[in-house]
């Protein structure tokens, strides 16, 4: 089962967090309207409206199944228009908010297992490959999310993440907003500027080398080639070399098409 799942997966990695979403609240008070405001934040017993008690009591029902494994829980209500409940998408900045904030938590506890932790050295290229290949694929994991906002915020974090981790590996840690720039063709001001709406926005042509992709592909090849960049441009810096622009893009163009096309042919699972 998923509680099962869950449960080994918090064996195996005792930080990991883990987000319950409980759907169809409206259940608890069928005749009568959504809350409002939101009142879920806090966990129940929740009271002022009609089915309260009851929806109280089903949440902690579940929470017992699940045996207290959810770090948080959310109550959403997603809904077609016809059914006249209002919000049609009514929970959604909830989610959106418990996403956001355990995503941090959920990255941190997966790179905290790769080799790059320990401090050694005696093994870089299989370091670099491991942060890029599980960065990439936890990209591909938010920028699936059905949730406006929470891609590009998840992706984003993800991708700076990556190049502050693969920077401590090659020993260049302030190379990587370097690179940003001039993949982006901006100044470090105005980097900053656009990183705040989108990372992966911020360089010009990403979706149509990518071969049209959007979302999780998208996140998934931007974040990929990305990293494959940097990787190659730090063994350039510890060479004593400037690569300039026109030679960042090209290799940058490069590992973004071949990334698009390792996620159209399902062979993601390949080391970068």
């Amino acid at each position: 089962s998923v509680i099962a799942i869950a449960q080994l997966a918090r064996e195996a990695k005792p930080k990991l967090p883990v987000l319950l979403a409980l759907t169809c609240p409206h259940e608890a008070y069928p005749r009568a309207t959504h809350p409002l405001p939101y009142p879920f934040s806090q966990l129940p017993p929740w009271a002022g409206f009609t089915g309260a008690e009851r929806l109280s009591e089903a949440v902690q029902r579940h929470t017992a199944m699940w045996h207290h494994l959810p770090n948080r829980i959310v109550l959403v209500d997603f809904t077609p228009e016809g059914d006249g409940w209002n919000p049609v998408d009514y929970g959604n900045s909830a989610l959106r908010t418990a996403i956001l904030e355990l995503l941090p938590q959920a990255y941190g506890q997966t790179l905290s297992s790769l080799p790059h932790v320990s401090g050694q050295n005696s093994n870089l290229p299989t370091r670099v490959r491991q942060i890029v290949q599980r960065s990439a694929q936890l990209a591909a994991t938010s920028g699936g999310l059905p949730i406006p906002g929470a891609d590009l915020a998840g992706v984003t974090g993800i991708q700076l993440k990556m190049l502050h981790d693969l920077g401590q590996a090659h020993g260049l840690p302030d190379d990587g907003r370097r690179l940003l720039e001039i993949l982006a063709g901006v100044t470090a001001g105005a980097l900053a500027r656009r990183t705040a709406v989108s990372l992966v926005k911020c360089i010009p042509f990403v979706g149509s080398l990518a071969g049209g992709l959007a979302g999780a592909g998208l996140a998934y090849a931007s974040t990929r080639a990305l990293g494959e960049a940097y990787t190659w441009y730090c063994a350039r810096r510890k060479l004593g070399q400037y690569p300039d622009r026109k030679e960042i893009m090209q290799h940058y163009q490069e590992y973004l098409t071949e990334a698009g096309r390792l996620w159209r042919t399902g062979t993601t699972g390949k080391h970068a």
